[in-house]
């Protein structure tokens, strides 16, 4: 049964390959300080959200956050652009498309997967890349060459509407100074309007990372698709055309 079911997975995978296209897309995305990537508690931090750094300390913006506000995007314009389409509700399973068959998927769930269906997208991490000054000062010197700082909130209930009891929580702020460029990549295959959704929504995600109603995490998402080795630089025409 267990062979059967993961033969049936491959198949569909086929499938997916044979009706898209194979891309990569190199991404950039451009963060405005203060901003707060964190993960809950981490060594190092004293903050109960603490920033996320890879082996060498520098800030990091991991993959599954990029994909998650991604494939949150991506879901409130494909609600928007299509009211009528069937998506389902991310991020739990018990309300995401419960099929490891590829044509019984929403359009999110063919791009981003599930936990019955493996995404057909491989995300990158995203590593500081930018300024080049920034990136030439951070080689050189062994201490944090930015200050952070730890600010306090209190949950809040959505259902009550108040502070809840015993729920006072810190978190990291990175403070740069100047904005900083992260790079990474997107590989994998993906249907035509798969990647226009894709594309789409990183032109209109603005701010990625914690405390965003507090005003932090300001940013730009650049993406430059390139298929079959060329580059293709995707206008909104031929996007709204794909979507349609």
């Amino acid at each position: 049964m267990v062979i059967a079911a993961g033969l049936a997975g491959t198949i569909q995978r086929r499938f997916a390959l044979s009706t898209g296209v194979n891309v990569t897309v190199d991404v950039l995305v451009v963060m405005e300080p203060p901003f707060s990537i964190g993960a809950g508690t981490l060594p190092g931090s004293l903050a109960d959200k603490g920033l996320v750094r890879d082996r060498r300390g520098w800030p990091l913006l991991p993959a599954s956050s990029f994909k998650g506000v991604l494939r949150h995007q991506a879901e409130r314009l494909a609600r928007r652009l299509r009211p009528d389409a069937k998506l389902c509700q991310a991020p739990s399973p018990d309300r995401m498309c419960q099929s490891a068959n590829y044509e019984d998927l929403c359009l999110l769930c063919r791009i981003f997967g599930s936990p019955w269906y493996p995404a057909p997208l491989q995300f990158d991490d995203l590593d500081l890349t930018g300024p080049a000054d920034v990136v030439e000062m951070l080689e050189n010197t062994r201490q944090p060459a930015f200050a952070t700082e730890r600010r306090y909130g209190v949950a809040v209930s959505r259902r009550r509407r108040v502070a809840e009891d015993q729920l006072l929580y810190s978190r990291e702020i990175f403070l740069p100074g100047v904005p900083l460029e992260f790079s990474g990549a997107i590989t994998g295959c993906v249907e035509r309007n798969g990647l226009a959704l894709l594309w789409a929504a990183a032109r209109t995600l603005h701010n990625l990372g914690g405390a965003r109603s507090g005003g932090m995490g300001w940013g730009r998402v650049t993406f430059i698709v390139h298929e079959r080795d060329e580059r293709r630089d995707l206008t909104w025409q031929e996007v709204s055309a794909w979507l349609a």
